[in-house]
């Protein structure tokens, strides 16, 4: 409908373009369709406004998002950069709008279990409601390291198997400083 509404190459296409891809990320899944459209968005004529330089910028690190999740952690990063300059570089944008887009690292996929689990040792008694807080920093490529325990209020001596590899599978888009 927006392409009859306006052309097959209108930047306002852009937008939905992304939006195609972000959900097979949420989804985890179709990562040739996520690539099909981000590839299109970015051969859109953009017009020589803020918003679409950012939007632009925002293809780029959702490409950067896709290949961080579907292909390995580090092959997000040429596009995260890319991203980041395009914004940097632009009279429009400036430094501070990519410092506002990757300034702090986004949840790409983080799959939080919400059913009940027992802890490592498997026995009933070690079976209790509660909640769970840890820290951790985001690598460089967008992944989990140096997972620690906060708090927990539950009587749990380990930290459960569906936690851990919820962390190990999580990812992020990672700080970017100066294009770093």
């Amino acid at each position: 409908l927006l392409e009859r509404a306006h052309c097959p190459h209108d930047g306002r296409l852009a937008w939905p373009l992304r939006t195609i891809a972000s959900s097979c990320v949420r989804s985890r899944s179709e990562p040739d369709l996520a690539r099909a459209a981000l590839d299109r968005a970015l051969k859109l004529d953009y017009r020589d406004t803020a918003a679409d330089v950012i939007e632009r910028a925002e293809v780029f690190a959702t490409r950067g998002d896709v290949e961080a999740l579907f292909a390995e952690p580090a092959a997000g990063t040429g596009w995260y950069r890319a991203a980041w300059q395009r914004l940097a570089d632009s009279r429009l944008a400036g430094p501070e709008a990519a410092a506002a887009l990757f300034g702090q690292p986004k949840p790409i996929h983080v799959n939080v279990p919400d059913e009940p689990f027992t802890s490592r040792k498997g026995d009933i008694d070690h079976f209790a409601a509660g909640t769970v807080s840890f820290a951790f920093t985001v690598s460089s490529v967008g992944t989990i390291e140096q997972l620690r325990l906060r708090q927990s209020l539950a009587p749990m001596d380990s930290v459960p198997e569906p936690v851990t590899r919820a962390f190990r599978e999580a990812r992020y888009r990672p700080r970017l400083v100066a294009g770093q």
